[in-house]
């Protein structure tokens, strides 16, 4: 397989891991055509599908053996697998069909695990830093677009309160905020690290960043404000005296833009946050004590994949409740050795800051939000840490 070839896979498929997919996704809202946007959700990912399938194919022949993380992962996979075959035996309803599951854990989780196990990273962070921007830039661009008339009349408090207003279906809060946040990280990691940037290119990566935190406010997430604090703290930790500074200072005198922003957005994300700290958890608190219970009922094994008809907005209550204590020791190990890989490696070599920001930016996701068996941004960077510490340790 030539390099090349493995370039553009590499580009196409981190374009659509989260910022490109919903660039498509909101085409359809926009038209006013939503109810047939399952036709591009499901085409799309089967298609890179396909294509990180042969990647892996190719990539595979010069593997000399698995890791600890990729055996353990496979016996989580088919645990959980097979809760899903157990749910759907049981009659219990759930919001989509078994084998709906079982397709979106393969292509969300499954197979971009192993298909990031076989990048490089020293070869392709590149490929990885500018697909994420140009997805990030173009799903900024296009919502800026779409949004122009809330943000000329003073903005609101979330983007989710016009689909309330208007009853039409918009793009997801939590996809602006998520990738507005990822985008200004590599952004500003790309500004720290790169020294022959051309003019032109630095300012298309500022007036990227800028865009990005217009998003990001629209969407107004409390965790993507914990995964941007989070982010930036990590960008500052590990790295040189002079980047630190350099961040320092460069944070202080954008705090007036950023404020400008805010405030022209109308966003409520300090309201929300502040809401957070006093105990508002959005209804979360119901879902977890129905997936806890379920948990209790069964909890070695686990019991059903889903209890409300809705999963339960924490990838660790959901293990729980669905693979019990055994699969919650298997995820907890694979956590936590990707922790420490990820520690260690930017210890190495800074330049891994970019697949620890994006496991970090899947990990408070699926903390707060997102479901096991859509966690492709998490397992993507747990597949890009995992194989990058192998490099390393066999030199």
């Amino acid at each position: 397989m030539g390099r090349n070839t493995d370039n553009s896979i590499i580009y196409l498929v981190t374009f659509f891991l989260m910022s490109g997919y919903y660039l498509g996704l909101s085409f359809f809202f926009n038209l006013g055509i939503a109810e047939f946007s399952r036709y591009y959700t499901v085409s799309l990912r089967f298609i890179l599908l396909l294509i990180m399938l042969y990647y892996i194919l190719k990539a595979s022949k010069n593997v000399e053996k698995n890791s600890i993380i990729s055996t353990i992962f496979v016996f989580f996979s088919i645990l959980y697998i097979f809760k899903i075959l157990y749910t759907a035996n049981t009659g219990n309803n759930t919001s989509l069909q078994w084998y709906e599951y079982v397709f979106y854990y393969i292509s969300y989780v499954f197979v971009p695990f192993w298909f990031f196990s076989f990048v490089n990273l020293h070869l392709s962070k590149d490929i990885i830093i500018n697909a994420t921007i140009s997805s990030g830039f173009l799903l900024s661009v296009v919502s800026v677009y779409i949004f122009r008339e809330v943000l000329t009349s003073g903005g609101i408090g979330r983007i989710s309160q016009l689909s309330e207003i208007t009853g039409e279906e918009i793009i997801s809060p939590l996809v602006l905020s998520y990738s507005g946040a990822l985008t200004i990280l590599f952004c500003i990691y790309k500004l720290l690290y790169y020294r022959d940037i051309k003019i032109g290119h630095k300012v298309y990566l500022y007036f990227t960043i800028i865009l990005s935190f217009t998003i990001f406010f629209l969407g107004a997430t409390r965790g993507a404000l914990l995964f941007l604090v989070f982010g930036t703290i990590c960008l500052i930790l590990f790295t040189n005296l002079r980047r630190k500074l350099l961040l320092v200072i460069s944070l202080i005198c954008s705090m007036p833009l950023v404020i400008f922003i805010l405030d022209a957005t109308g966003s409520a994300l300090l309201e929300r946050t502040t809401d957070a700290t006093q105990g508002d958890t959005s209804g979360r608190d119901v879902l977890w004590s129905e997936a806890l219970a379920e948990f209790w009922r069964n909890p070695i094994l686990g019991g059903m994949i889903e209890v409300s008809g809705i999963y339960p907005h924490n990838i660790f209550i959901e293990v729980l409740m669905a693979t019990g204590i055994l699969g919650g020791i298997l995820i907890g190990l694979i956590i936590i050795k990707t922790i420490r890989t990820g520690i260690i490696l930017v210890k190495i070599n800074p330049a891994f800051i970019v697949a620890v920001l994006l496991t970090l930016n899947g990990l408070i996701l699926q903390f707060f939000s997102g479901a096991l068996w859509t966690s492709i941004l998490l397992f993507a960077g747990v597949g890009l840490l995992n194989k990058n510490y192998n490099i390393e340790y066999k030199k």
